[in-house]
């Protein structure tokens, strides 16, 4: 099927709007169109992997934005989207060889970051608390994480103080979703550690949207 060409002036606004009402996949078709005619539209490129990497095509995501980082390497960001796209895709040395590209003292948070998942991911326990320890002393995700650290390697208890601490410092305006994932790890210390009526209390304490 052909596509009419998007009017110029109205390419961006157009594909907003589709993905606003989740049409991704009629958006990646428009992109892919649009890309024919413009294989270095830096628009269609980083609108075709955010609709990739929605749609969990993580390896397709991964080949916008390697191309993103090679067109436009003062675009740090792009190297760091492709290696958060090769680590969804379960691709880790390859994730750290992108993370690795990356040298902008801005990015040193996000990628220290995205390093000690990928660690964590791959059971080097010992090198992600490394790297979780060097996270900003107020930065909230340094007790999850830590706790989730805590919790594979068997220390319930620990893992649970920190689970504990880190839902105590959440905002009351933090998502429900973000509200049950750290009620449901206080659950699963509580179970572990078999104080199941705890966990019992724990799950029934879990927001719905």
């Amino acid at each position: 099927m052909a596509f009419v060409p998007i009017k110029d002036g109205e390419f961006t606004s157009t594909i907003y709007t589709m993905i606003k009402e989740n049409k991704f996949t009629e958006c990646i078709r428009i992109l892919q169109y649009e890309l024919q005619r413009n294989p270095e539209s830096r628009a269609a490129l980083s609108l075709l992997g955010y609709c990739y990497h929605h749609m969990q095509d993580f390896i397709m995501a991964a080949e916008c934005y390697e191309k993103l980082s090679e067109l436009f390497p003062q675009h740090t960001d792009y190297r760091l989207c492709h290696a958060q796209s090769l680590y969804n895709a379960y691709m880790f040395p390859e994730a750290v060889s992108s993370l690795a590209l990356i040298n902008e003292p801005k990015m040193e948070c996000k990628v220290v970051k995205l390093d000690a998942a990928i660690k964590y991911r791959e059971e080097d326990v010992q090198n992600a608390r490394i790297l979780v320890e060097q996270f900003d002393s107020d930065d909230p995700d340094m007790e999850v994480n830590l706790a989730c650290l805590d919790y594979k390697e068997g220390n319930f208890e620990g893992a649970l103080r920190r689970f504990t601490a880190a839902m105590a410092q959440q905002k009351v305006d933090e998502s429900p979703a973000s509200q049950n994932q750290l009620t449901y790890a206080i659950a699963l210390c509580h179970y572990q550690m078999h104080n199941f009526p705890q966990a019992l209390q724990m799950v029934g304490r879990k927001k719905t949207k």
